[in-house]
């Protein structure tokens, strides 16, 4: 079966899409109706398998294909059912007392913080004073009413989908101070998640005691432990005018940065596979690391995971192709949380990925033809998805990540070298030069939102358009392809008869 992977990734995405829209319209089968048919898919399989013969006839062959994508297609919808039955939850709907744990937080609202709170198995978002701050692993008692999500008048947004897809039970709108209680910490309950939130606290306070400036100091602590609650709402529209939000979001860039550092400071020895395995665990399990402290959020996550992939099957001696990694971690992924297909940043990462390993860079080791190149493959890949959730273009995108994908790179190696100073005095000179490249970055960032026309509004489009217009930058890549293809042939059978 040619495209082996690719097709089973499509039937299981598939597979998942399907019973999301299936129970969308209140319609839904049991897990063991999905368990009972994949068994008969299993079962008709192995009776095909054990009926064609080596030379055996194609309709056959074509029916085995068939029932290996439908299996696949089936446990997509099981997975994304047994999901389904751990979010759902029906409420009561007078107030009780409910004994939660912390999980995610604080996020800061104009008049609460919001947390995320573990109820009965369940994740529930919880509005909770800002006169009291509550870390990450305390289990606190409250007495509140937990409501089922559910949309707001006048939002042309369904957001009680939203909250459903990223497994969010219930929410509890407003809870007064003394309807909170903290309950004493039993042994060992909430260790690794407190160590763990509170390095990240101990990390921003040191920003602050160094005397990081306000704007210089949201950038830092956004690039190293994936806080932008320090950034303003200016500073963000500046970054996402200009088409550079991606560097304030910690994702594959920052991950790849960080690979690439750690590559170079660990130095290259050839034909030392002992050194080689040695140089990856020690890669992997600092990636990893970052993304601790960087709070596991879905896009590190998923960046870290595909680079842990990557090199296993390259220490296991298999010349993979990247497309092939990319394709596997995204099926790891969906097998493991099946809602984040509909989670917008794994559609936008994902789409990158692909954009920039089907428009590989010049070979010719252009810094600057490479960077156009790749900006141009991401931004292809995510441009319908961009259309269709904001209806807005950056115009200047090319200029921003000529420019700014350098300084992200020296600003994320120098925050490194920081840390490893901070103990010295070296530190008095490291910080005004970190503020100093940071403060350029933002100055840089900031011209080129300023710029006339920096946004282009074309209005947000629908899911028919986004395929269509994937389908015409397919067309458009594939007779490129072509053409430089064609191109390199008579380049080089010009070049043999000279």
């Amino acid at each position: 079966m040619k495209n082996t992977l690719l097709k089973i990734v499509v039937a299981f995405v598939l597979g998942i899409g399907v019973v999301d829209a299936l129970e969308y319209r209140a319609i839904s089968l049991s897990q063991q109706a999905y368990a009972i048919a994949i068994a008969a898919c299993i079962v008709l399989l192995a009776g095909l398998f054990f009926l064609i013969p080596k030379n055996g006839k194609n309709a056959l062959r074509m029916f085995f294909t068939i029932g290996v994508l439908l299996s696949f297609a089936l446990l997509g919808g099981f997975r994304y059912q047994q999901m389904h039955d751990k979010v759902m939850s029906e409420w009561p709907t007078e107030e009780r007392v409910y004994e939660g744990k912390i999980t995610e937080g604080p996020t800061e609202r104009k008049k609460t913080n919001r947390y995320v709170l573990l109820l009965n198995g369940k994740t529930v978002y919880a509005y909770l004073p800002k006169t009291a701050h509550y870390e990450v692993g305390e289990t606190l008692r409250i007495k509140a009413r937990v409501k089922a999500p559910e949309n707001f008048e006048g939002l042309d947004f369904d957001y009680a989908r939203f909250l459903y897809h990223h497994k969010v039970a219930g929410t509890i709108p407003y809870v007064k101070e003394r309807d909170i209680e903290k309950i004493a910490d039993r042994r060992g309950e909430k260790a690794f998640l407190t160590r763990v939130s509170s390095l990240r606290s101990q990390m921003k306070r040191r920003y602050a005691q160094f005397g990081f400036q306000e704007e210089e100091l949201g950038i830092v602590t956004a690039l190293s432990v994936g806080d932008k609650s320090l950034l303003s709402d200016a500073q963000r529209d500046v970054f996402s005018t200009a088409g550079a939000s991606h560097v304030l979001a910690l994702s594959g860039l920052h991950v790849g940065i960080i690979y690439m550092l750690l590559s170079g400071l660990l130095g290259r020895k050839r034909g030392e596979r002992r050194w080689r395995f040695v140089k990856e665990v020690v890669i992997l399990l600092s990636l990893w690391l970052f993304a601790l402290l960087s709070g596991m959020s879905p896009s590190i996550t998923r960046a870290v995971m595909m680079c842990t992939i990557y090199s296993l099957v390259k220490m296991l001696g298999n010349n993979n192709k990247p497309i092939d990694t990319l394709l596997l971690t995204a099926m790891i992924m969906l097998l493991w949380q099946p809602f984040q297909l509909f989670d917008l940043s794994f559609q936008l990462s994902f789409a990158a990925m692909l954009g920039i390993l089907l428009i590989p860079a010049s070979r010719s080791g252009n810094y600057f033809v490479n960077i156009l190149i790749l900006s141009v493959a991401a931004q292809l890949g995510t441009l319908p998805l961009t259309l269709h959730a904001f209806g807005v273009f950056p115009v200047y995108f090319l200029l921003t990540n000529l420019i700014v994908l350098p300084l992200t790179y020296a600003v994320m190696m120098c925050i490194v070298l920081w840390w490893m100073v901070s103990w010295t005095p070296l530190v008095a000179w490291a910080t005004p030069a970190l503020s100093w490249l940071v403060g350029k970055m933002n100055y840089v960032i900031g011209s080129i939102a300023s710029l006339p026309h920096s946004q282009l509004h074309v209005g947000k489009i629908s899911w028919t358009s986004v395929l269509i217009l994937y389908i015409v930058i397919a067309l458009i890549v594939l007779l490129l392809r072509r053409f430089y293809k064609n191109y390199s042939t008579i380049r080089s059978a010009m070049k043999i008869e000279t």
